[in-house]
């Protein structure tokens, strides 16, 4: 996670979009998946659209424990594309 928060792009708002468990975890997503269907400290979500469905959280509102939350927030306070979305 940490490297996905990084460099992931965010909005002009500084907000980032639903993030893909596999666009964060790589080859380890079948791994993590199974690990928070015990230890729900990620909150994955299956959402639709036209292309059909497709599983993922948002740092915002599913990322469920506060440590972990507040590390991303201090990654994504350091991102480049989030101090360019802050300073226009």
């Amino acid at each position: 996670m940490v490297q996905y928060f990084k460099k992931c792009s965010v909005d002009k708002y500084g907000r980032t979009s639903v993030v893909s468990p596999s666009q964060v975890f790589g080859n380890k997503t079948d791994e993590v998946l199974e690990f928070l269907k015990t230890d729900k400290i990620i909150s994955v979500k299956t959402y639709g659209g036209q292309f059909g469905t497709y599983q993922g959280f948002s740092l915002t509102y599913d990322v469920v424990d506060e440590g972990l939350r507040k590390k991303c927030y201090a990654i994504l306070n350091e991102n480049e594309n989030y101090k360019w979305a802050m300073s226009h």
